[in-house]
């Protein structure tokens, strides 16, 4: 049965709020897997623990033990922030206490939307940069290959001019790549 952790009692594996699945009962220790997050997998026993009510209402104190756990097919929108979950689901059947977590809740997930929108561009971006930066590698190794040599290009002639002995930096940095290597057998 998926239940949830009511106090935290192993920071940070079994926090509160923590989603488990019972695997085993007894009558001092709940065998629970954690179900969710970077600990999923993972067997715990889960005591009970003492419980003392806040109110001084009696000359005298109770205590009861139980175990922090209650049942959880579903949660709280509360409960549910700071987690990451694939699948949401909002029963709006019935009004909720404040409107602006409905609001609060679609914008959390716009805003993961965008963000692995704009990692996809920069990926992107960066892939043609490189893409560019190949072809352009291409151009200087073809130049620097046929200085001072005329060469047909269709129906024009290219004519390369530049001192033998000038090479720039950026010409030696670029001869020591490997793509210099694997264009020079091609050119």
């Amino acid at each position: 049965m998926p239940v949830m952790l009511l106090r935290s009692i192993k920071p940070p594996e079994l926090m509160n709020g923590t989603r488990c699945i019972i695997h085993n009962c007894n009558r001092h220790f709940v065998e629970v897997v954690i179900a969710a997050g970077i600990y999923s997998g993972q067997h715990y026993s889960i005591p009970r623990i003492p419980l003392r009510p806040s109110d001084t209402m009696f000359p005298f104190q109770f205590e009861r033990k139980q175990f922090p756990l209650r049942p959880c097919f579903a949660m709280t929108i509360n409960k549910a922030q700071g987690q990451t979950l694939k699948v949401i689901g909002l029963d709006l059947r019935q009004p909720i206490f404040a409107h602006v977590i409905v609001v609060v809740v679609v914008v959390v997930v716009v805003v993961v939307v965008v963000v692995v929108v704009v990692v996809v561009v920069v990926v992107v971006a960066v892939v043609i940069s490189l893409l560019f930066l190949s072809l352009l590698l291409a151009v200087v190794v073809f130049l620097q290959k046929y200085k001072n040599t005329e060469l047909p290009l269709a129906s024009w002639t290219l004519r390369v001019v530049a001192p033998p002995d000038t090479r720039s930096e950026l010409v030696e940095l670029l001869k020591s790549t490997i793509m210099v290597g694997i264009l020079r057998k091609y050119v």
